[in-house]
C-alpha cells in the first residue's frame, strides 16, 4: 500500500500503525487508556490503568474472561514494550511516562488519505 511504501513514514510508526489495525485489543487500549490520559494531561500509565482496562474487557468479552492471569500479565508486558518502543513512552517499566509522539506532516496527511485517521488521533491524543 501507499502507506507502507512512504519515505517519510518512520518505520517505527508505520509498524505503529500497522499493529493497531491488526490487533483490536492494543487498538482498544490505545484508544481508552493511551489517548485519554493524554488529552487530560495524566503523564503516567499505571499498574491500575492496565488492570481496569482488562478487567473491563473480561467483562465484555468471555473469551478475554477464560485467559489465565499468566497471559493477562505478559499482555501488560507487551502493550507496554511496544509503546516504548514506538516512542509512546519513556519507559516499558515503571514508572510508564506518556510521551507524546511527533508524527510528520506528510506521514500525517498520508494516513488520512488512507482512512487511517482514527489510527492518528489515537496515537496522538486527539479526537
Amino acid at each position: 500500500s501507499t502507506l507502507m511504501r512512504s519515505s517519510a513514514a518512520s518505520d517505527v510508526y508505520k509498524r505503529q500503525i500497522s499493529i493497531l489495525m491488526d490487533n483490536r485489543l492494543f487498538f482498544e487500549f490505545i484508544y481508552e487508556v493511551y489517548d485519554v490520559k493524554l488529552r487530560i494531561g495524566e503523564l503516567e500509565i499505571s499498574d491500575r490503568d492496565l488492570n481496569a482496562f482488562f478487567a473491563d474487557k473480561a467483562i465484555q468479552s468471555e473469551v478475554v474472561a477464560r485467559w489465565s492471569d499468566t497471559v493477562v500479565k505478559k499482555l501488560k508486558q507487551c502493550f507496554c514494550r511496544m509503546m516504548y518502543e514506538a516512542g509512546m513512552l519513556e519507559n516499558s517499566m515503571k514508572p510508564r511516562t506518556i510521551r507524546s509522539i511527533y508524527i510528520d506532516y506528510r506521514t500525517e496527511e498520508l494516513l488520512k488519505k488512507n482512512g487511517l485517521e482514527v489510527y492518528l488521533n489515537a496515537v496522538k491524543g486527539v479526537r
